[in-house]
């Protein structure tokens, strides 16, 4: 303050210099327009907008802050707790107006600062991983990792918006988790218990040979402790633990199973009810589409996320599109698992199919084509059954 005053005196005191042949007016007049013009100088000057990056890791996350001509501020490590989030909000403050904050692995370690600062009215950007080209020229570490996504989401290169992962889309997305790890485990036990049967003594490989896995499942989990002296009962040993290893796995099914029915068929009743689409796919979609249906812009970005999309790969004379490999790949498969049920059941699908093949397309290439049409419906009923359990859940205004 007391420098700013003292830069006021010197320039009253030049101006009154340079306007001694103006009238006492005419120089006021000039005083005047000369204070405005300082003071918008110094408020340009000291209205600061920051731009963040944080490179996310499993215990600390490292913050950088720009201002808005891309100088950097400084950097700082916090501690990956909501305390450390909170202090990493805060000092971003201390530097100015917060305009954005770029995090690195929103759907990972990350997921924690991205709900955080989005519920302090910060907007948070999608931030993928540094270039390697030039991590391989310059160098990496965390810093550098947290400028360069500040610097991403300054520039524009990234613009995309996190899963808000605040509601049933997040819960069906953790319950497929845990039931895609128990169907593998009962698939696993099941080839185990048939490795068990073919290389054990002849009297069981001869009982339980061409029987399905349940029935026996059901007669090896009711076989009795023993003493280990032979073959025979060491391979009647691990035939019971190996069996009631299946059952735990398909009971933990049937439960996930159970829960991802009603909140499928709750949250999004309209994708459930499209030709092809049963309670499963419905749940892979809605895992991929998230919670925020206005962060998916349009359907031909569903489309891109979903990996159904195909990609311009045109050089000189030639002008052709590639097949799309990147995209949310489990999405993909339950888009395919759709073509393929309105292939079998779907008049207007099997006419498709016909029409395209007489005119000499490839059965891959119309099923691609029927993927990106799918995908756009499913874009359009996701978008709506989200858009309207939105408003159901927003409490009215008295």
């Amino acid at each position: 303050r007391h420098n700013q005053s003292f830069k006021c005196d010197l320039i009253e005191a030049r101006a009154r210099n340079l306007f001694t042949g103006l009238s006492k007016r005419s120089a006021a007049r000039a005083i005047h327009n000369l204070y405005e013009a300082m003071a918008t100088t110094t408020m340009t000057e000291l209205d600061v907008h920051v731009t963040g990056g944080v490179d996310t890791h499993k215990d600390t996350h490292v913050a950088a802050a720009l201002d808005q001509q891309g100088r950097l501020l400084g950097t700082e490590t916090f501690p990956a707790t909501t305390v450390g989030y909170r202090q990493l909000w805060r000092w971003l403050e201390t530097f100015g107006v917060i305009d954005a904050v770029g995090v690195e692995g929103t759907g990972a370690w990350g997921a924690g600062p991205a709900r955080f600062l989005t519920a302090q009215g910060v907007t948070v950007i999608e931030v993928r991983r540094g270039n390697r080209q030039h991590r391989r020229r310059h160098g990496k570490s965390d810093p550098t990792d947290a400028v360069s996504a500040a610097r991403s989401v300054q520039s524009g290169e990234e613009h995309g918006t996190p899963k808000a992962a605040n509601g049933n889309c997040e819960s069906i997305r953790l319950l497929l988790i845990a039931r895609r790890s128990a169907m593998k485990t009962r698939s696993q036990t099941a080839n185990r218990i048939y490795a068990v049967i073919d290389t054990a003594p002849e009297s069981l490989r001869a009982r339980f040979h061409g029987q399905p896995v349940s029935d026996v499942v059901d007669a090896a989990a009711r076989f009795h402790r023993s003493d280990i002296d032979n073959p025979h009962d060491a391979a009647k040993c691990a035939l019971r633990h190996l069996a009631r290893r299946w059952q735990a796995a398909d009971d933990e099914l049937v439960e996930l199973d159970h829960h991802l029915d009603r909140l499928t068929t709750n949250t999004a009743p309209t994708l459930v009810a499209l030709n092809g689409a049963g309670t499963q796919t419905a749940a892979t979609l809605l895992a991929t589409a998230g919670d925020n249906p206005n962060r998916l812009r349009s359907a031909a970005s569903f489309a891109a996320l979903c990996g159904v999309s195909p990609l311009d790969a045109s050089s000189g004379r030639q002008q052709r599109h590639r097949l799309n490999r990147g995209g949310d790949r489990q999405a993909n498969a339950a888009l395919y698992v759709i073509v393929i049920c309105r292939l079998r059941w779907h008049k207007p699908t099997q006419d498709y199919m016909n029409r395209r093949l007489a005119q000499g397309r490839t059965r891959r290439e119309i099923i691609r084509c029927l993927k990106l049409y799918v995908a756009r419906e499913v874009h359009r009923a996701i978008t709506n059954d989200l858009a309207s359990t939105t408003r159901e859940r927003t409490p009215r205004a008295a």
